[in-house]
């Protein structure tokens, strides 16, 4: 929370893009909540997602998006840069 004040409860949604570039139109793959947060602080945390059935092959970005009522909702993403490779059977 880089913000001069305590954050509310949020939500961290997780996406898989074809791009380096994290939307809501991205494909979901999961999400996690976590309590509030303290002006300053951070929190690391490990985030699970599945893949839906049928996705096509390809080269894939995850990213992360956090869903919180902030001023700034600009900050609030961010992706892998290292894509994954995901073959279709």
């Amino acid at each position: 929370n880089v913000g001069s004040a305590d954050s509310t409860g949020f939500s961290v949604d997780f996406y898989a893009s074809t791009d380096a570039t994290i939307t809501t139109a991205d494909t979901s793959i999961g999400s996690s909540s976590r309590s509030g947060l303290a002006a300053g602080a951070m929190d690391n945390f490990t985030g699970t997602g599945t893949f839906p059935g049928g996705i096509a092959g390809g080269t894939w970005f995850i990213g992360a998006i956090v869903d919180v009522d902030d001023a700034n909702n600009g900050n609030n993403s961010g992706v892998d840069n290292d894509p994954i490779a995901i073959s279709s059977p």
